[in-house]
Parts: C-alpha cells; structure tokens; sequence
C-alpha cells in the first residue's frame, strides 16, 4: 500500500506496512500448512489454530506487486511471483534484476518466481509491433503478461455469477471484450 490516508482511516500505521505484509504473509502460510498452527510475531499472534478448508496444493501462490526495492525485496524473499510496473514504459530490467539478486542472497531460486507485467508495446495503437514488445518483455525476464482482455472476461464471468443482496436478478452483459469498455447493467 502507497496510500498514506487508507492507513490513516482504518488506524494502521502508515510507517509500519511492509513489516505488516510480511508477517502477514508469514502467519498466513502457517494456517495453510497445518492444523492446531501457531504463529508468534510482533503484529499477529496465534496458537492451536486451524484454518480450513486448506488450498488444494498445499499453499496460495503470493504475487508481490510494486516498482519499488522493498517490493522487489517482498517478491525475492516471500513472494512466489513479482508484478513490477504495468501500464507505462518505465523499464523493468533493473527492477527485475534487483529482485533476482535479492533472491539468489537469501537461497531462493530466483527463476522460480514468476514475473508478471503489462506491455503496452503489446497495445492496439502503440506503434510498436505487438510480437517485438513481447520479445521484449521476454528478454527482461517476463514470463507472462497480464492483458486487459483476460481481465474484462473475468469481470464479466463474475458479473455474471455474483448478486448482491437487493440487486436485479439479471445482470446484462455488454461491450467489447478485448478490454477496450465493459458495462455492467441492470
């Protein structure tokens, strides 16, 4: 979280917030891993406790998004994915390389996190050969690339599946689905 005013209004310090993921995270993969679990941190304590039902394999994969060094650290060393910056032509190859280093110094694997990111060069009307941006990604080490049409799909899926309490029965699906609009309506 970046936003200093949605810690202010729940209560939570700002300053705080990376050491709150981490442990978080760490108390998290505790409850997943067994029953009658304990976890002692500074944040989150806990004994004899049982979540369930468990995720079928065991874990939920953790993907760390941010374009900064303590969420490449995050990714590096807890996170089983990295999601740097998407939607700009910031370059990613410093970030990505950082979070490598980061992971290979604290015995990880580095090639076993998978990275994630948009690619605009990939966009209609970017001017880039959607095929060379992708080779371009590629090359800095994106394993796979989050695209606005998967995203308008999923949303109509839910949308379709999902009514709240007081809702239209029917939910109308409309718009383009390669991501360009997507109106939900009653």
């Amino acid at each position: 979280g970046w936003l200093k005013e949605e810690f202010e209004a729940l209560g939570v310090p700002f300053e705080k917030r990376g050491a709150r993921t981490d442990e978080s995270i760490a108390a998290m993969r505790a409850l997943w891993a067994s029953d009658d679990a304990s976890y002692s941190g500074k944040i989150v304590s806990f004994a004899g406790m049982s979540c369930n039902p468990k995720p079928v394999k065991g874990r939920v994969p953790i993907h760390v998004g941010g374009h900064s060094e303590a969420a490449a650290r995050r990714a590096a060393v807890l996170g089983d994915g990295f999601f740097p910056a998407t939607g700009s032509q910031v370059d990613i190859a410093p970030i990505i390389a950082f979070m490598r280093k980061t992971a290979a110094e604290s015995g990880r694997d580095p090639k076993a996190i998978e990275i994630t990111t948009g690619c605009p060069g990939a966009l209609p009307g970017s001017g880039v050969e959607p095929l060379k941006a992708i080779a371009e990604a590629a090359s800095k080490g994106v394993g796979r690339r989050a695209r606005r049409d998967d995203t308008a799909r999923q949303h109509v899926r839910w949308a379709g599946s999902f009514r709240p309490r007081g809702s239209p029965r029917r939910v109308r699906r409309q718009g383009d689905l390669q991501g360009r609009r997507l109106i939900l309506a009653s």
